[in-house]
């Protein structure tokens, strides 16, 4: 039936199955698996109807990016688990955008979606423990971040705060705190530009990635000053990621209980065991009664910490 059908019919079609692709996927009702699916579905078909002109018509082929691009995210998702396939829709969806970027009407739109798809192949990468072929996505995707925010003065800030935030992981698994405080901060400073517009009473979609994002990022503070010695210092970032967490999750998010039972360790390492057991019994708490984190591992763990501070505190 479509094959009758115009093709700037077809084009208007795609952009609207790529649409609903991208809502699809923005869902989180619990059936994110049925969701993607269904992008999916929508995605492929989208790709099918413009592929024919992808290769004479720079409109026709940033459908095709896009597309590629999604089908990438898709397949990134824990449910699907393909990352070899992610890597490859998205590597494909790149080299598409960076040929489109050097059309100079299209320079600022295409140049942020190649960011976009090498932040998310530098996830991808991290994800899969391939460090050094992270650094390489993510430093691509942070200088062409910055490229943009020349033109526009918060361009795509969460995007670079987010993507120095993740080199900033990086380098604190490499043990290298000094990039790691580095970049962290640098992330840190760029959120928090935008901290003090958004009212924790009234969070929506963009506020509360912020509230996520700048929470994340105070956590990972809090990691780097632990790990350089100073556990009185990380108290104060890992307290504020706290309150932010509580403001953006619900109350047994495992996000929740990972930043307390950092700061009840923390409070053990400092001798100060009444705090230590208030957080530590928190933070086991949330784990048992979560549906979908209640991991033994993590479990024990705390458990045995707790055990630990009660002797302490006896």
């Amino acid at each position: 039936t479509l094959g009758c059908v115009d093709e700037p019919v077809k084009l208007i079609l795609a952009q609207m199955l790529l649409t609903k692709a991208r809502i699809l996927l923005a869902i989180d009702k619990g059936n994110e698996i049925f969701f993607c699916r269904e992008a999916e579905y929508l995605t492929e078909i989208a790709i099918s109807l413009v592929q024919p002109r992808s290769h004479s018509s720079p409109q026709y082929s940033s459908v095709v990016a896009e597309g590629l691009f999604i089908l990438g995210r898709i397949y990134s998702h824990s449910g699907f688990s393909n990352p070899v396939c992610a890597l490859d829709n998205f590597e494909r969806a790149q080299r598409i955008f960076r040929s489109l970027s050097c059309h100079p009407s299209g320079y600022i739109t295409y140049s942020n979606w190649a960011a976009q798809t090498a932040q998310q192949m530098g996830n991808l990468h991290l994800e899969q423990g391939f460090l050094d072929l992270a650094k390489v996505s993510f430093w691509e995707a942070l200088r062409m971040y910055r490229f943009l925010h020349q033109h526009d003065s918060d361009f795509q800030l969460f995007d670079m705060a987010t993507t120095l935030a993740s080199l900033g992981w990086i380098h604190l698994l490499e043990r290298d705190l000094a990039l790691a405080q580095q970049s962290t901060m640098e992330a840190f400073c760029l959120l928090q530009r935008h901290h003090g517009e958004v009212e924790l009473s009234h969070v929506k979609d963009t506020g509360r990635r912020l509230i996520r994002n700048l929470a994340s990022v105070e956590f990972q503070l809090g990691m780097v000053a632990i790990l350089a010695g100073q556990t009185s210092h990380a108290l104060g970032y890992l307290k504020a990621a706290l309150r932010h967490q509580q403001s953006a999750f619900y109350a047994e998010h495992t996000d929740i209980a990972v930043t307390m039972e950092v700061i009840g360790s923390s409070y053990h390492l400092l001798g100060k065991s009444r705090k230590a057991k208030m957080f530590l019994e928190s933070a086991l708490d949330i784990r048992k009664r979560s549906r979908y984190d209640g991991n033994p591992l993590d479990i024990a763990r705390i458990q045995s910490r707790l055990s630990l501070v009660l002797l302490e505190f006896n």
